[in-house]
């Protein structure tokens, strides 16, 4: 879907058009761009801040008092002081719809996941607020790559040898519900939009050998797993989505044999805190390198931050 109706945002711009329009018919929502797309719509928050959505306009004034299936609904936020601040990243379409506001958002998997990339240079990560006006980080983090030592890899993931097998068997005996199960079980227990390599990597550590090589799949494999195992946890209705039974039989079991090919070590070397070394930081809003093993990503607190 384009967005070639929807300007660069300002919080001045949303103002000004709250005041001179009215909102969507029995709703508290204005247009961001073209009228007849009520899908591209934004709200004014108590404290007057305004969220920014792109959603389907019937059905969220039907869910605002059913949150269930509204977590992706705000995208994005603009406050009084002019800031963007960044909510969720949902698929291609929420990234299209952050650029055409924000001016450049992508993924780059080379770079650890997304990134604001107009005028400076930010990992987007939940709760990034930046100014406007300037595109400089309102809110402080420090970024960090991370170097692999060699001598410590192969040792590391040797204690892990026979547990891999032991998962690999568990998930091959069982049919497409079990293994939508398992993975609604990884999810209650870490959060659909917060699952990374450290969990991965505290799983095999705890003997939950099934439950890691699951939870590496739907990190490489993302929204088809993470996706019905969270709507499993809401309704315990396996058959959703379409084709569940495929994409949890011959698909799972490709992407299980993927793992074994390389992806599950490498998601378990980049959730172990104990084989790598850092770089010192890098400058805040500068185009940061590459890094095949991910970055150190916290707050001036040193409390980590959760990519999005």
């Amino acid at each position: 879907m384009a967005y070639e109706d929807v300007m660069r945002v300002s919080y001045a711009k949303l103002k000004q058009e709250m005041e001179t329009t009215k909102p969507y018919r029995n709703t508290d929502a204005y247009s961001l761009g073209e009228r007849r797309y009520s899908r591209r719509h934004f709200r004014m928050r108590e404290d007057g801040a305004f969220t920014l959505h792109d959603w389907h306009l019937v059905s969220a004034e039907k869910d605002m008092h059913d949150k269930k299936h509204m977590h992706y609904y705000t995208l994005a936020v603009v406050h009084p002081d002019n800031s963007f601040e960044y909510a969720a990243i949902d698929d291609t379409g929420s990234i299209m719809f952050l650029c055409a506001l924000a001016g450049g958002v992508t993924h780059s998997k080379v770079h650890g996941g997304h990134m604001h990339f107009y005028k400076k240079w930010h990992p987007v990560f939940s709760g990034l607020r930046i100014s406007l006006d300037t595109h400089e980080a309102l809110t402080p983090y420090v970024l960090r790559t991370r170097v692999l030592d060699k001598k410590l890899d192969k040792p590391y993931l040797k204690q892990f040898e026979v547990g891999k097998q032991v998962g690999r068997h568990m998930l091959n005996a069982m049919d497409f519900k079990g293994r939508v199960e398992v993975c609604a079980d990884v999810v209650k227990e870490y959060g659909a939009d917060t699952l990374c390599n450290e969990h991965v990597t505290k799983l095999m550590v705890e003997g939950k050998y099934a439950d890691a090589i699951a939870c590496s799949v739907m990190l490489d494999r993302n929204w088809h797993y993470i996706r019905a195992a969270s709507m499993y946890l809401e309704t315990g209705d396996a058959q959703w989505p379409f084709h569940i039974n495929r994409i949890f039989g011959d698909e799972f079991n490709f992407a299980v044999e993927k793992q074994f090919k390389g992806k599950l070590d490498d998601n378990i070397l980049r959730g172990s805190t104990e084989v790598f070394k850092y770089s010192e930081p890098c400058k805040m809003g500068e185009q940061f390198p590459s890094s095949k093993w991910g970055y150190s990503l916290q707050d001036l607190n040193g409390n980590n931050l959760v990519r999005i």
